[in-house]
């Protein structure tokens, strides 16, 4: 590449370096600085890399051998059977990877693009984007109290805050222990009690109550995400035949939280998919399935500023001071529906710094993850599950920081598409061939 081309190439992409950077210091966001880095090393070092017949089988190979290696690693270390993930972005290609297989199990078969995998609490947000459809449908209204939208529920707070884990929901003993059947766990559900509130403590049983109280909820997920969206891979139904990664390796083919074993459609966890569906999921948001609006609700706190510290970034005392947890640290506001940016960009959430003020992110226990940008235009998604290894049903120690390095590579890989894709429309004005192609590597 000659030398006036390296200079256009480095101030393009260095315009996109800051508009990605938001509000944040350069030195705040290492992972794009780095990023930027590879792309001007990849590109500087070889003349052929990028011109007018540029295309993406020339690109990736270089570009995702980082995330790759990442995903390899997590197979080679046993510390999941199979791993299923992806990236979009877009004006950019579809990369999706697949390594390993569904278990440890001699039966088990090779992970592929219609694996399903059990979700989790990433379930969450399924629910969360159905309530918001249902609000803008006028079905319901997320300010109105529990109890108002179904008197058999005892709960008397508004939806909205109950979803934004404001309070502390409790049933009369664990579901689980406690109920033989769907219907004795429902009626627990009716029963539960707010025993402590503006907590902002993570909990399973208000996606739970809110879901069940519509009485639509199965007919509506259907209609939402099967057929107006085109997940056909994803619901709470296991088929007979399903290669599904769910349970310990005794139970492969059952969902493997205990509440949503006992409750169907239970919406906060429960829903099986794959990756190619995660990512539609992306693109029925992009193209407005809910309003941006609405989107913004998935990433607003409700805690009355009253329970806030001055910055409105951590929970207070009555006294305005920064309440502490268990460790001494103070807790900071990093969810409303699901998971948000940390304004201050100190807290560690499950959306990355770099991002943008409308991202947001879900994580599951079985090792699940999926985060959508709707600003700068990417998705990203991790499917596992280390429990498919298990008789116990235990993950491996620590495994949920495991996952740490591939969020990180699989966002470069999505920035670095975004600066190659910015130089060659600045350098050519035109898009790189193959942007709409679906790459597994």
């Amino acid at each position: 590449m000659n030398k006036e081309l390296q200079i256009k190439y480095v101030k393009s992409a260095f315009e996109l370096l800051k508009k990605l950077q938001g509000n944040h210091n350069i030195e705040d966001t290492v992972l794009i600085q780095e990023t930027f880095d590879t792309i001007l090393q990849i590109v500087s070092t070889n003349n052929q890399i990028l011109n007018e017949n540029t295309s993406y089988d020339k690109l990736l190979p270089q570009l995702s051998k980082d995330l790759i290696s990442a995903a390899e690693k997590l197979v080679n270390d046993k510390l999941t059977a199979g791993i299923s993930c992806g990236v979009k972005v877009e004006k950019g290609p579809t990369i999706t990877i697949y390594r390993g297989k569904t278990s440890c199990l001699n039966n088990s078969v090779k992970i592929d693009k219609n694996t399903r995998f059990d979700l989790a609490s990433v379930s969450k947000l399924f629910t969360s984007i159905h309530l918001l459809k249902n609000q803008e449908e006028k079905k319901i209204n997320l300010s109105q109290k529990l109890h108002d939208y179904n008197n058999e529920y005892a709960i008397d707070k508004p939806m909205k805050e109950i979803l934004t884990f404001n309070h502390v929901i409790q049933t009369n003993g664990r579901l689980n222990d406690n109920a033989k059947n769907e219907e004795e766990a429902l009626e627990m559900l009716k029963q539960a009690k707010i025993t402590e509130e503006n907590t902002h403590m993570y909990s399973d049983m208000g996606y739970m109550m809110i879901n069940k109280a519509n009485p639509d909820v199965q007919d509506e997920f259907k209609e939402y995400f099967n057929e107006q969206m085109g997940l056909y891979n994803t619901g709470y139904e296991i088929n007979e035949n399903d290669i599904t990664t769910g349970g310990n390796i005794q139970q492969l083919n059952k969902v493997h939280d205990p509440k949503a074993q006992l409750v169907s459609y239970a919406g906060h966890a429960g829903i099986f998919s794959t990756t190619e569906d995660l990512i539609k999921l992306y693109d029925a948001l992009k193209k407005g399935f809910i309003t941006k609006d609405s989107l913004k609700q998935i990433i607003t706190p409700t805690l009355d500023r009253k329970y806030l510290t001055e910055d409105g970034q951590y929970l207070a005392d009555t006294n305005g001071h920064a309440k502490l947890d268990k460790n001494g640290n103070k807790i900071p506001v990093t969810r409303g529906m699901e998971y948000r940016r940390h304004e201050l960009g100190y807290a560690k959430t499950e959306v990355h710094e770099c991002q943008s003020d409308l991202a947001f992110a879900a994580a599951g226990f079985t090792g699940t993850f999926a985060c959508y940008d709707l600003d700068h235009e990417i998705t990203t998604n991790i499917l596992t599950n280390p429990i498919s290894n298990s008789e116990d049903g235990k993950k491996p120690q620590g495994y949920a920081w495991k996952l740490d390095d591939l969020k990180t590579e699989e966002l470069k890989l999505a920035y670095a598409l975004k600066l190659i894709n910015k130089l060659y429309t600045d350098e050519y004005q035109k898009e790189i061939q193959d942007q709409d192609k679906v790459y597994s590597l």
